[in-house]
């Protein structure tokens, strides 16, 4: 073969190379071609019936009334904000010998 034939076979195979790559990228949007208005149609069913829900939450959580101890909740918080006992150790243990969590004082 002679050289100007082996450049007109690069040039050819060039250009049907780029044409297979022009191709390739123009198939994509015929393949992500879809006859809806937006990308999230198609859920028609589950969006009728969220909303049509009268209420979704159990009736229980309309429940605002929440019991507790008002006293003992005030007495937890004042021990709280006033800190460990100066004398106190951090074992447990009652100082009268009664069992405490396990642990006896004598």
């Amino acid at each position: 073969m002679r050289r100007y034939e082996k450049r007109r076979i690069a040039a050819v195979a060039a250009a049907l190379g780029a044409a297979t790559l022009i191709v390739g990228c123009a198939e994509d949007d015929y393949l992500g071609h879809q006859e809806t208005l937006t990308v999230g149609a198609g859920n028609a069913v589950a969006a009728n019936r969220a909303i049509h829900t009268i209420d979704p939450w159990p009736p229980v959580a309309a429940d605002q009334h929440i019991p507790g101890n008002g006293r003992r909740l005030e007495t937890v918080m004042e021990t709280y904000e006033a800190g460990p006992a100066p004398d106190s150790d951090d074992t447990g243990a009652a100082e009268d010998g009664i069992e405490t969590a396990g642990k006896t004082t004598e």
